[in-house]
């Protein structure tokens, strides 16, 4: 059975979660890491996205965003 789509609601955030597969972790290095945070910075100003909150662990990326 297939997921129901995720209700958007506009302006509201959204907790979202990037994780490793099996517990892997999600970095290669510490450059891989500052990649992944410009690459988030430069979409969230291209598509007017205010990221709230972010928090970078060994295996999981969690962040609060919500459309502008």
């Amino acid at each position: 059975m297939s997921r129901l789509p995720r209700l958007t609601i506009p302006g509201y955030p959204h907790h979202i979660i990037q994780r490793g597969n099996n517990r892997q972790p999600i970095f290669v290095d510490a450059q891989d890491h500052e990649r992944l945070l410009a690459d988030l910075r430069k979409v969230c100003t291209n598509l007017q996205i205010s990221c709230y909150a972010r928090c970078s662990v060994f295996g999981t990326i969690e962040r609060e965003a919500a459309l502008a």
